[in-house]
């Protein structure tokens, strides 16, 4: 009676343990009696850590067609601004929409020699710590 109680018992509590580790595919007697590796990482990985705060920087060419679609964008809403002043004979609106053409052309150079001063190397300094 000992012996029966305690195989019950046993293949009651493998039951629930194979139950309880469901996350591997099959039922629940071939889970009971596999062995299940160890899962180790694997050194063929390669930890590529990114810093949150470093934005890749793009080179000035990017910038400065960036800032040039925007340029052209900025143009045609001016453009349009303007047809429509002449259309309705507002005076005012063409004056803001001249305004507005100009200051898109000023932030596009902004931009440029933004860009172009980004690509200059450092000025090495002259004298070195040591000397005086």
């Amino acid at each position: 009676m000992r012996v029966g109680t305690a195989a019950l018992t046993l293949t009651l509590a493998l039951g629930i343990a194979g139950l309880a580790s469901a996350e591997e595919s099959g039922n629940w007697l071939t889970r009971l009696f596999t062995a299940t590796p160890e899962k180790t990482e694997s050194t063929n990985k390669i930890d590529v850590k990114t810093d949150p705060n470093k934005i890749p920087v793009s080179s000035s060419n990017n910038r400065i067609k960036q800032a040039k679609a925007h340029l052209e964008r900025r143009q045609e809403v001016c453009l349009k601004l303007r047809e429509i002043a002449i259309a309705n004979g507002d005076d005012d609106l063409q004056r803001k929409a001249e305004m507005l053409d100009q200051r898109a052309y000023d932030l596009y150079v902004a931009a440029k020699n933004q860009a172009r001063t980004l690509d200059l190397p450092a000025a090495a300094p002259d004298a070195k710590k040591g000397d005086r």
